[in-house]
């Protein structure tokens, strides 16, 4: 049974567990293997101040069942903040289960984007982090936008909205339920035996940014980069 569990690095906590429902079930593969992606995003803290500083952290997965490619058109993470918000940092990492380190990523501050030319396995993860400072006139609800492009990949794209102001409540950020098709369409037939199942469950946090200088690896401590 094809299982994969994916745990961001840092602060932010996503599990994704995707089930082969053709091994599971015993199901024909319907097409050759490829590569697709899966975008998900929030912010630390999970409820930004205004007039402070956060971090919205981006990760675009690999839950496909072929390694993907950026040799020959590197893959490219772009992001679009909301109204409200300036970056100040950037930086990302490519990793998960398979490898702690699959390549450098290279990221532009002004392009606010980061581009991967190595090779991603099924379900390790690129995570980009941007440093935020949020404006007195940010609200809740704007949207911040991520687009992945290039590789051998179809292109995806996620809109999130942002929360902003008061404490951050004790629960769960986001919560996803999918069923798969094998190249990562939804499956929505009845009676179909989905290629796999994905949750993903992110809970609140109330931590801050780090310095520069330090990479978060706890809601609690940091450690030099």
């Amino acid at each position: 049974m094809g299982v994969g569990n994916i745990a961001i690095p840092g602060a932010r906590r996503l599990v994704a567990l995707a089930v082969a429902a053709g091994l599971l079930l015993g199901a024909p593969a319907a097409q050759a293997a490829s590569p697709w992606w899966h975008l998900a995003s929030g912010a630390r803290p999970s409820h930004l101040q205004p007039e402070g500083e956060g971090e919205l952290v981006i990760t675009a997965t690999n839950l496909g069942d072929a390694p993907l490619s950026g040799e020959a058109v590197p893959v490219t993470i772009a992001d679009t903040l909301p109204p409200g918000l300036s970056a100040v940092g950037i930086e990302a990492v490519a990793g998960g289960v398979n490898s702690p380190n699959d390549g450098p990523v290279n990221c532009s501050l002004a392009a606010l984007s980061c581009t991967f030319a190595g090779f991603l396995p099924s379900y390790d993860q690129i995570e980009v982090r941007i440093a935020v400072q949020v404006q007195s006139g940010a609200t809740t609800g704007e949207l911040n936008r991520i687009d992945v492009s290039g590789g051998d990949a179809p292109a995806a794209s996620l809109q999130q909205p942002l929360a902003v102001g008061g404490p951050t409540p004790f629960g769960i950020e986001g919560y996803e339920l999918a069923s798969e098709e094998e190249g990562g369409a939804p499956a929505g037939q009845a009676g179909s035996h989905p290629y796999q199942l994905t949750t993903i469950a992110t809970l609140n946090q109330n931590a801050q940014r780090c310095p520069r200088r330090f990479r978060r690896t706890c809601a609690s401590s940091c450690r030099r980069a």
